[in-house]
């Protein structure tokens, strides 16, 4: 059992000092591509903030990658003091190994279903929200989900979709502390950062003579909101939580929209982070090819096999949402093949 817990102890801590340097880069490269954002109204504290609050989601794209080349290079560790041999010598099997990999995937895949189902969505749409409300400027934002400000306008949103579409929205227009006109909007549709429609417009004008009222069945008209500002207004779905992730795709069935994205991005949250120790396990057979190697090599390889797994990953999402195949395959299906791998990968070296 103590070799299993020092194996375990290595494996933890390489994976830790991988996770770290992954972190830093990604830190570094990110405050990089933040410079030319810099400007009047959006500072280097905001930058950074906004690159802080991104990590947690860049950490559960990479985090089977860093769980892989963590493992292999815990291993590495291990047969380069040629303490891999010692404790084959001593006793310790293949499925001991695999059980003593598996001490630490436990406790990191705990950490990373917290990451996929709440964290990682959580502080993603978090640094969104502060990047608008930073760099925009004519635009205040005054709830994430119900009331818009830009210049004269204040707008009511009744509902909104990440499609790029408001419904019921009212309209308010102040000139001089005067409330002079309303629109009562049944659906906005932004075209561009530029241009959006209306759609089934009241126009209520008051003025000192009285009130009128006008119907416009459709206009389009320059957008006071963005593209890019409307991520804060609505959640897309890699920004969801897994339970309003969960409550929108009942709500979009119940409307008879489309929900297949959504339901690949429900099913990748849930099956993701059961790569994560089937990769470490694969680094147990992949570096007992040759226990007294420790070539650089061998960690090249290595690297060029945890990018695999995400290619892959991006494939089949791709091919999911262009084909009938069924949004819990699409997640799956990776899981499977390098499940298969390892197994297949185990079974040739226990044969050896």
């Amino acid at each position: 059992m103590k070799l299993a817990w020092y194996f375990a102890r290595i494996v933890l801590w390489s994976v830790l000092g991988v996770l770290l340097l992954v972190v830093s880069i990604d830190f570094v490269f990110a405050v990089i591509g933040q410079i030319k954002s810099v400007r009047t109204g959006y500072s280097w504290h905001a930058a950074i903030l906004y690159v802080l609050l991104r990590m947690p989601s860049d950490i559960y794209l990479v985090f089977p990658i860093v769980g892989f080349l963590g493992a292999l290079i815990g291993l590495n560790i291990l047969a380069a003091k040629s303490e891999l041999i010692a404790m084959r010598a001593a006793g310790m099997s293949l499925t001991g190994m695999a059980r003593a990999m598996m001490l630490t995937a436990i406790g990191l895949l705990i950490f990373y279903y917290g990451l996929s189902l709440y964290v990682a969505p959580y502080s993603r749409h978090a640094a969104i929200f502060q990047q608008s409300n930073a760099s925009a400027q004519n635009v205040l934002v005054l709830s994430s989900n119900t009331w818009l400000k830009s210049g004269d306008h204040i707008l009511q949103v009744g509902e909104v979709l990440p499609e790029g579409i408001m419904n019921h929205v009212t309209d308010f227009v102040v000139t001089h502390a005067a409330l002079t006109q309303i629109r009562q909007i049944e659906q906005i549709k932004l075209i561009s950062d530029h241009e959006w429609t209306l759609t089934n417009v009241v126009v209520t004008n008051i003025t000192a003579n009285g009130v009128t009222q006008t119907r416009i069945p459709s206009i389009t008209e320059p957008s006071f909101i963005s593209r890019g500002l409307l991520p804060v207004i609505a959640m897309q779905p890699d920004e969801m939580t897994i339970n309003t992730l969960a409550s929108y795709i009942h709500f979009r069935e119940s409307n008879r929209l489309s929900v297949k994205s959504y339901q690949l991005q429900f099913w990748n949250r849930i099956i993701q982070p059961l790569m994560l120790p089937i990769m470490m396990l694969l680094a147990i057979p992949f570096m007992l090819g040759s226990v007294r190697s420790h070539s650089p090599v061998r960690l090249v390889i290595g690297l060029f096999m945890g990018f695999a797994f995400y290619i892959i990953s991006q494939f089949f999402s791709s091919l999911t949402l262009l084909s009938p195949l069924p949004p819990f395959l699409g997640a799956a299906v990776p899981i499977i093949i390098f499940g298969l791998l390892t197994i297949i990968l185990f079974a040739y070296i226990n044969r050896r």
